[in-house]
C-alpha cells in the first residue's frame, strides 16, 4: 500500500475507533499505531514512517548513540516489549559512554546496533495518551524495539536538526520476516513456578527487591526495585506502581526455566521471555 493510502486508511481507522468509543460500542484498549498497522497488513514502523516528510515524523540517520544521548539528563518513559510482556518505566536517565545504553536510578535500557533498522522522531499524538515528543527505534522488519516518550520538545528539535536522515521519503524499506538471533540460554532446567504467585509474594515483602528484564532480542529493559501492586486486569497480569507498569500475558509464561547464564527465572520461550528474580528466587 502506498504511503499516502496508508495514512488515509490509518486516519479512517482512528475516526471509526473514536466514533465507536463515543457511542459506547467499543471498550477496552484504544487503537494504538501497532494495532492499526496489524489491521493494515504492515509493521508499525512502516505505518509511522508513512508520515515522513512532514513536521510530525522525521527519520533519523544511523548515529544511534546520538539518538539515545537526547534522553541524557531527562526524565522520560522508556518502553520495551515482546509478545509476552510490556515494560514501561519512567526514570531520570543518563547515557553510558561507548555503549547503546541508558542508566536510570532503578532501571537500565540497552540496544543492539546490529539489530536496529531505523529510528523515527514522532511529534504528533499517535494514541489516546500523550505520545508527543518521542524517539522510537525499530528493527529491520519495522517492529518497535524501544520507545522513549515525554522528551523535551527543544531536545528533539535539536536532534532532528543535527541527525535527520537525508532521505525523508514516506516509504520505509524493510526486511520482510526479519528477526534477531535467539538469546542463548545455557544449562536450563524446567521448574514448576507460577509467575503470578512469585510476583505477589515479592510485593507482599516490603523490602524484597525485584529484578525484572524484558527483552526482544534487539533491546532490553531491566528493572531493579521493590514492587507493590500486582493485579489481574484486561487479560494481563500487571505490576502497577508509580513510575513502573509491567503487563504480562501470564498464559505465555507456562514454561519456567532456571538457566546458568540468566539472572533469575526465565518465563516464556524464544524471544518472548521475561526474566524475574526476587528474594524467593535467589
Amino acid at each position: 500500500m502506498a504511503p499516502q493510502s496508508l495514512q488515509a486508511a490509518w486516519n479512517a481507522l482512528q475516526e471509526r475507533d473514536t466514533i465507536e468509543r463515543k457511542s459506547g460500542n467499543k471498550k477496552g484498549p484504544p487503537l494504538f499505531p501497532r494495532d492499526a498497522a496489524a489491521l493494515l497488513g504492515v509493521t508499525e514502523g512502516v505505518l509511522l514512517a508513512s508520515g515522513c516528510g512532514t513536521n510530525e515524523c522525521v527519520r533519523l540517520d544511523v548515529d544511534y548513540a546520538a539518538h539515545l544521548q537526547t534522553a541524557h539528563g531527562q526524565q522520560c518513559l522508556a518502553i520495551v516489549r515482546n509478545n509476552t510482556a510490556i515494560c514501561e518505566c519512567t526514570d531520570a536517565w543518563s547515557t553510558i559512554s561507548d555503549s547503546l545504553a541508558l542508566q536510570g536510578t532503578c532501571a537500565s535500557v540497552s540496544l543492539k546496533a546490529a539489530h536496529i533498522g531505523f529510528t523515527l522522531v514522532i511529534r504528533k499524538e499517535t494514541g489516546p495518551a500523550s505520545f508527543r515528543h518521542s524517539i522510537q527505534f525499530f528493527d529491520k522488519a519495522g517492529h518497535a524495539i524501544c520507545k522513549l516518550f515525554g522528551l523535551a520538545a527543544d531536545s528533539l528539535h535539536t536532534l532532528c536538526a543535527e541527525h535527520a536522515a537525508p532521505d525523508q521519503h514516506s516509504e520505509q524499506p524493510v526486511v520482510t520476516n526479519w528477526s534477531p538471533d535467539l538469546p542463548r540460554l545455557e544449562r536450563c532446567t524446567l521448574i514448576d513456578t507460577n509467575i503470578e504467585h512469585l510476583l505477589k509474594e515479592s510485593a507482599a515483602q516490603a523490602e524484597d527487591m525485584c529484578h525484572i528484564a524484558v527483552h526482544n532480542g534487539a533491546a532490553e529493559l531491566r528493572i531493579n526495585k521493590c514492587i507493590k501492586r500486582v493485579v489481574q486486569m484486561h487479560g494481563f497480569l500487571n505490576i502497577l506502581d508509580p513510575g513502573l507498569d509491567v503487563h504480562i500475558r501470564a498464559e505465555e509464561c507456562s514454561i519456567a526455566r532456571q538457566c546458568l547464564n540468566a539472572d533469575g527465572i526465565v518465563f516464556g520461550e524464544g524471544l518472548n521471555t521475561i526474566t524475574i528474580q526476587t528474594g524467593a528466587t535467589v
